[in-house]
């Protein structure tokens, strides 16, 4: 067993007592992520340079100690929890934007970065850095490059790995490698893409490089009513089928709009059971003209009503009111599962029959939300888990769920990973080949199994 005090007092050499957390009350905050899982570290460490995660790394290898990488810890999936007495390596400290190159439309930031701080840095230069998550004004770059996050414009702009141009990363040899933009040489082989999605699990990464494109002309953002989900995923296809691409287009079914309700005040009709939201961002002419369009097809669906948002503060209450249903949904029981599968465009409207179907099967509340723009729909199993016959249930429907996604040539994960949560069901998704040489990956970059080892594979 490892020398913990021993250890904590070499650390705290490097970073100073204050950058290392080693009482357990202290520790209690890094023990947890979005989901219900928990588990405390050995240690919580704080650095600030690229030198100190070197020295980090250099200390945790001789004691063969697993370190877990975190952002801000706004996960699903339990990517950033340190099972195994590992310890937690905070990035709250490393957030500072290096440079906005305007001329390149590049920018170079640390992994502790807010997205948000980001996106408003790059507004300052008429830039745009399109992925948003819901969770965009909590969770950092490292975290969405580690899970490829996508987010609410990502039916337009594509996902965190779309704009992913470069990375330098720490092994855990303490060696320092450079990819793509850092990389002068420009390596045959582009470690960049690799890293994306890798959740922590093949390097530490300490800087990042990303594209950015012009910001938008004007935004035009309309809501839509439906008296059944079905109807409203139905638009969704015929919407994207229809020749142009909104920026963005949600879906939330009515346990959602309830729940949100309880916390955000929106004005809807009694009967609606579905509700899209809609935004374009072109020049205010085509904007004009798609919304047309898919007020059109909403009609033709059978909307109940369909609105545009009349300013920017009504906008933006839309968007509070989207942004507000995975916190909304945690009041409803003492436990929620949130998967956030990913289905082709022509299939949206089966898989939520489908949940529909199967929450009135096993008597357990499964409200639905997401991009569903995107094919990217967030199933989520709201239940007591003090009550076992509930829980069996949900995790039965969270099984026939992925059965199903992958029967429809689906994914079962679109944005937020595997981590613990679905490695047990990953087996679903790919053949025993394909996970056999992501082993041998892992095994090359992390010879010793430190680096976030107990994750995505079983």
């Amino acid at each position: 067993m490892a020398d913990f005090a021993k250890i904590s007092k070499k650390l705290k050499r490097v970073l100073g007592k204050s950058r290392v957390l080693f009482q357990p009350e202290e520790k209690l905050a890094y023990s947890f992520d979005a989901g219900s899982r928990r588990s405390i570290p050995s240690i919580v460490l704080f650095p600030e340079t690229a030198r100190e995660v070197i020295e980090i790394v250099e200390t945790a290898s001789e004691f063969h100690l697993p370190i877990v990488p975190r952002g801000a810890g706004t996960g699903m999936t339990g990517g950033s929890i340190p099972i195994n007495d590992a310890v937690a390596l905070s990035f709250e400290r490393m957030n500072r934007i290096l440079k906005i190159d305007a001329s390149n439309r590049i920018a170079i930031v640390e992994p502790g970065v807010v997205t948000v701080s980001l996106q408003d840095e790059a507004i300052k230069f008429n830039l745009y850095y399109p992925p948003d998550p819901a969770s965009f004004k909590m969770s950092t770059i490292g975290g969405n490059v580690a899970e490829n996050s996508g987010g609410l414009r990502c039916l337009k702009y594509g996902v965190t790995a779309d704009y992913l141009i470069g990375t330098e990363f720490i092994t855990m040899t303490g060696e320092v490698i450079k990819t793509g933009y850092f990389d002068d040489y420009r390596a045959p082989y582009d470690l960049t893409q690799l890293l994306c999605g890798s959740e922590g699990t093949l390097g530490i990464i300490v800087k990042i490089a990303l594209r950015l494109i012009d910001k938008p002309h004007d935004f035009l953002t309309l809501s839509a009513e439906f008296p059944n989900p079905v109807s409203a995923a139905g638009s969704v296809t015929d919407i994207l089928n229809s020749g142009f691409t909104p920026s963005v287009l949600e879906f939330m079914d009515k346990t959602a709009i309830e729940a949100v309700s309880r916390q955000e005040r929106f004005d809807l009709n009694e009967e609606t059971a579905a509700l899209l939201i809609i935004e374009f961002d072109d020049d205010a002419e085509k904007n004009n003209f798609y919304a047309e369009t898919t007020i059109s097809i909403c009609r033709k669906n059978g909307a109940l009503s369909v609105k545009s948002a009349k300013d920017a503060e009504a906008r933006e209450n839309l968007w509070k009111f989207r942004r507000s249903t995975s916190s909304a949904l945690t009041r409803l029981n003492t436990c929620k599962i949130n998967e956030d599968i990913a289905v082709p465009r022509s299939k949206i409207a089966e898989i939520v029959e489908f949940v529909e179907n199967m929450a009135e099967e096993i008597d357990i509340l499964i409200p639905i939300f997401g991009h569903a723009g995107d094919g990217n729909i967030h199933i989520n199993f709201i239940f007591d888990k003090n009550d076992t016959g509930q829980s069996e249930r949900a995790e039965a429907g969270v099984d026939r769920l992925f059965t199903k996604v992958v029967e429809l040539g689906g994914s079962i994960s679109g944005e937020h990973g595997i981590g613990l949560a679905k490695q047990k069901y990953l087996p679903k998704q790919l053949e025993a080949g394909n996970v056999a040489m992501q082993k041998q990956l892992k095994a090359v970059f992390d010879p010793q199994n430190l680096l976030n080892p107990g994750k995505i594979f079983v």
